[in-house]
């Protein structure tokens, strides 16, 4: 059974293209996780795609790993946008609260 699908009870897996946790604020850092894990999925659904039986199964997963790689494809372009100074953080953008 493919990685991320359950087939009984407890907890249920993340979908391929969530990330597990996010230790990031920075918006390199955050686009290269999400790219990576884009990438995750559409490896995901191609192989779901690849050993599925059934014809409806196989074009929806076709569907969403065509999605996935849409997806790559803007943070790809989102990457080539950012320059040097995107790769470093330079000040939080969400700092911590006050307790006073």
């Amino acid at each position: 059974m493919p990685r991320g699908i359950s087939n009984g009870p407890g907890p249920k897996a993340p979908r391929p293209s969530t990330p597990a946790v996010c230790t990031t604020n920075y918006r390199w850092e955050a686009i290269l996780l999400a790219y990576e894990h884009e990438r995750k999925a559409a490896e995901f659904y191609a192989g779901v795609a690849e050993s599925a039986q059934a014809a409806d199964v196989k074009v929806m997963a076709r569907q969403f790993a065509a999605e996935e790689q849409e997806h790559i494809g803007w943070l790809e372009a989102w990457l080539g946008a950012c320059g040097p100074a995107d790769a470093i953080a330079t000040e939080d953008p969400d700092p911590p609260m006050s307790q006073e």
